[in-house]
């Protein structure tokens, strides 16, 4: 029995060890790739487009800079992957409007039924 319990600590161990080195190994690679980055590329924290205006414009740079990727300032499948992103921002934002117009519309129901002035569709 006593050597059952060593052999597992044993295992135990090694795993906590194989842990141990992977963590490392993913440690010192974030920071080989934080040290590699050029000049150009480190920047201040940058805040996400809100309105469509900044979204499409979002957009324009991704296109330009994905456009000079053969020159090595966006790889395409980084392109696509921002470009999703953006594109769902822009889908959540239209939804958002849709929303706040429906919910206009059904506080003005009730009013139109009763009399009131009627609905006017504005597009």
């Amino acid at each position: 029995m006593a050597k059952r319990k060593r052999a597992d600590s044993t295992a135990a161990e090694r795993q906590r060890r194989s842990r141990d080195r992977k963590r490392d190994a993913r440690k010192a690679l974030k920071e080989q790739a934080d040290s590699e980055l050029p000049p150009d590329l480190v920047t201040e924290p940058v805040t996400p487009p809100v309105t469509v205006q900044e979204i499409v414009h979002e957009l324009g740079k991704l296109y330009a800079e994905a456009r000079a990727g053969i020159r090595g300032r966006l790889d395409a499948g980084d392109a696509n992957r921002l470009a999703n992103v953006l594109a769902i921002a822009l889908r959540g934002h239209d939804a958002f409007l849709i929303e706040g117009r429906i919910a206009d519309l059904e506080k003005r129901l009730p009013a139109a039924a009763a009399g009131g002035p009627p609905l006017r569709i504005v597009r």
